[in-house]
């Protein structure tokens, strides 16, 4: 639900303000991507018809366009057509996840192998997936919001996008940042390189660890210090704190949800 422009107001693609961080979106049938590690995906059933194919190898036909306005989130094309200007200009960069019409293999499975109906069931029960709730504020993560503001981390992380439901505390602008080479996966996604990533959201941290886009940090501290390209400033600063601000900046993103839900 969240509207196209409040991603695209957080984009700074030739760092106008020199701060060093230069946000894109990434680009999917011309609208702003918003799921997936490069913001190559625009929308949930896109997200979910995508890795079925190419991972699990199950076949669908796209959601009639009844079925998208029926979903919890009208996903029909008069729920999108305040957009159509800017999907014009943007022709250029469109790109799909999966592509949109029937998807087919060659078993000997009819396709489609999934239903209609079925995937409309899945799309809404993944529309109706609530982020881990966060925990109540403490004297620890409210030392800790402050350093994470303090060295930076918010100038990504951006703490809440504005929804038509009011303020999302996605930590997370959805856009594009390039990492660096050492994070580089060598993907190209849209107009992603091999190492931008769409920034991750840290609503429910606590919970989705290994971390990174290919799970080589075992623990959130050593997530932070893995940062580089643009965010190499803010990994610095934080390199420099003393370990009791350390451990207050990282019980601070513990306390964004998941802690409870968390197992090993």
């Amino acid at each position: 639900e969240i509207p196209e422009s409040e991603i695209l107001s957080r984009a700074d693609p030739d760092d106008e303000d020199g701060d060093g961080i230069s946000g894109r979106p990434n680009w999917d049938r011309g609208f702003a991507g918003r799921f997936g590690l490069k913001a190559q995906t625009v929308s949930i059933e896109g997200f979910l018809r995508g890795p079925m194919f190419n991972h699990l190898g199950i076949t669908t036909d796209p959601l009639s366009e009844g079925q998208k306005g029926a979903l919890p989130v009208d996903s029909s094309s008069r729920s999108t057509s305040q957009y159509l200007p800017a999907v014009e200009a943007l022709r250029a960069f469109a790109q799909a996840a999966a592509p949109d019409g029937p998807l087919a293999d060659s078993d000997s499975i009819p396709d489609p192998e999934m239903s209609g109906g079925d995937l409309f069931a899945l799309v809404s029960f993944a529309m109706l997936l609530a982020a881990p709730e966060m925990e109540p504020p403490s004297e620890r993560s409210i030392r800790g919001a402050e350093i994470f503001d303090e060295i930076g981390c918010a100038t990504c992380h951006t703490p809440r996008l504005n929804g038509p439901r009011g303020p999302l505390h996605v930590y997370s602008d959805l856009l594009l940042h390039d990492m660096g080479e050492e994070l580089a996966d060598g993907f190209e996604m849209g107009v992603a390189t091999g190492s931008e990533f769409r920034t991750q959201p840290l609503w429910g941290l606590a919970a989705t660890g290994p971390y990174l886009h290919d799970g080589r940090a075992e623990t959130i501290e050593e997530s932070v210090l893995l940062h580089g390209g643009e965010s190499q400033g803010s990994r610095d600063k934080a390199a420099e704190l003393s370990k009791q601000d350390f451990d207050d900046l990282v019980e601070f993103m513990l306390s964004l949800g998941g802690r409870n839900q968390y197992s090993s």
